[in-house]
């Protein structure tokens, strides 16, 4: 394989990645929303899972931030070079802190699903300790 291969393989496996961290988040959230409990009209959602509730908002919110910069950014970038009129097919060096934000996204937004879920199986877990 070349580098570029290599190259795809990365995208394909981080655009996978960005995939699976969206609907992870989305059922952790439902799974919020199942053990919710109602009292006299009012919502209450245990603490621990509030905590993970927060964090899987926060995963989508990176997440979506990850795409926001991305999209401003190269697209600013290209525009730039379209306004000099340079060619399609020109080779051009983008500046190495370029893709540097859309990394701290794409991490984070991993680091953060995978500490709401490390709040879901601490819940489970407190479940299944007042069973025994």
């Amino acid at each position: 394989m070349n580098l570029k291969d290599y190259r795809e393989t990365y995208y394909t496996y981080t655009a996978k990645a960005s995939d699976i961290s969206r609907q992870l988040s989305f059922a952790g959230i439902a799974f919020i929303w199942i053990f919710k409990t109602t009292s006299g009209g009012l919502l209450s959602v245990p603490t621990m899972l509030q905590l993970a509730g927060v964090l899987f908002a926060l995963t989508l919110a990176a997440d979506l931030l990850q795409y926001i910069y991305g999209s401003i950014f190269w697209g600013g970038f290209a525009r730039y070079y379209e306004i000099k009129e340079t060619k399609d097919d020109d080779e051009l060096d983008a500046p190495t802190w370029a893709n540097w934000p859309t990394l701290f996204f794409f991490w984070g937004k991993l680091l953060l699903l995978f500490s709401g879920y490390i709040f879901v199986v601490l819940y489970i877990f407190s479940l299944l300790a007042k069973t025994s």
